[in-house]
């Protein structure tokens, strides 16, 4: 039998504690070694999640709402790549004696699936580099896009300062001194003539021909503006003196004072609202008229309905109805004038956004 330091035996107590102190030791390596390795597989696996679900959630909130869906589809292809990488370099490591390196490890998956693992890692970071190398390459477009967006619309804002102004000086001047050589005539006249009655109507036309000029200018200066709430903007125009004044009008809607149309869009809807309810005014003869705004599916339904006398079946269509219809046009909808029993219907249907 082996002797222990100090001849005494090997079942002494002394030879057993430090045996049993060694052994602890032992096991107590192994364990640090395992949690070593266990917190390296766990960071590599969740920080490459965390930074691929940190990828699509700032591609949906932050690129999304800028309407560039090929930047979009880029990215999003390069955030599930990084988490099918994350897997693959995380999960995927050399053979080790506890789980899950004892059962999925680089060769278990060589074995099943002959694809060495590290081919799969190689191809994942080709794609990951690939997808970037796209998303700057549609950067670079969509910035010249936008830079090219910008000097168009500044263009477009030059030539309406240059109608504007040809409007102002020119057009409005000659139409306010044709008005003026008018009732000048006018005050030549008998009250109860004929030609008093004819001097008097065309006096009104050319002030309708100037309010039409002088709102046509101020939608030509009109700056750029932020979305805001669309319905205030519709009560403003139907409680309008120039219309309310003269018929009863009454507005029923189904959408939230808060829900905003982009500018561009409720300019050309409330022009289209103007520009009905003038007609109104001038031809219908009508005493009631009832405009209803709907949200419905995605889309804007205006309807205007008076109770007057009806839009004539053989009329010419004047230059109002048209741009009404170009504007509708503008706007990506349609817009629909029927003859009722009683009055006319001029509904509008548009989308309440539209892809650029």
């Amino acid at each position: 039998m082996a002797a222990c330091p100090g001849s005494r035996p090997v079942g002494c107590v002394d030879c057993d504690c430090f045996l049993s102190i060694a052994d602890a030791n032992i096991r107590l390596y192994h364990l640090v070694q395992y949690r070593r390795r266990i917190g390296k597989v766990f960071h590599r696996v969740t920080g490459r999640l965390l930074a691929a679900y940190a990828l699509r959630n700032h591609t949906l909130e932050r690129i999304a709402p800028f309407e560039v869906p090929q930047i979009v589809r880029a990215l999003e292809a390069a955030g599930i790549t990084m988490a099918l990488y994350a897997v693959a370099a995380g999960l995927i490591v050399a053979p080790v004696n506890f789980f899950p390196g004892n059962w999925l490890n680089t060769d278990t998956f060589t074995h099943y699936l002959i694809v060495p693992p590290q081919l799969i890692r190689a191809l994942l970071g080709l794609v990951i580099a690939a997808t970037t190398i796209r998303v700057l390459e549609i950067f670079d477009v969509e910035t010249s896009r936008q830079i090219e967006s910008m000097k168009q619309q500044q263009l477009l804002a030059d030539e309406r300062e240059r109608i504007a102004r040809d409007l102002h000086d020119g057009t409005i001047q000659k139409v306010y001194t044709a008005g003026l050589l008018v009732r000048s005539a006018q005050n030549l006249t008998g009250r109860e003539t004929p030609l008093a009655s004819r001097l008097a109507t065309a006096v009104g036309v050319l002030d309708d021909a100037i309010g039409d000029l002088r709102q046509n200018l101020s939608e030509l200066h009109a700056p750029v503006q932020s979305r805001e709430p669309f319905i205030p903007k519709l009560e403003k125009v139907v409680t309008d003196p120039r219309f309310s004044s003269l018929v009863q009008i009454a507005l029923d809607v189904n959408i939230s004072p808060t829900e905003a149309l982009a500018p561009e869009r409720a300019i050309h809807v409330l022009a289209i609202v103007q520009e009905a309810l003038a007609n109104i005014i001038r031809h219908a003869n009508a005493r009631q008229v009832m405009v209803s705004a709907r949200r419905l599916d995605g889309s804007l339904q205006i309807v205007i309905q008076d109770d007057g006398i009806g839009f004539p079946d053989q009329a010419a269509e004047g230059h109002g109805l048209r741009n009404m219809r170009d504007r509708a046009a503008l706007l990506y909808g349609h817009l629909v004038i029927e003859k009722k029993e009683k009055g006319t219907s001029v509904t509008l249907d548009i989308p309440w956004e539209v892809e650029q």
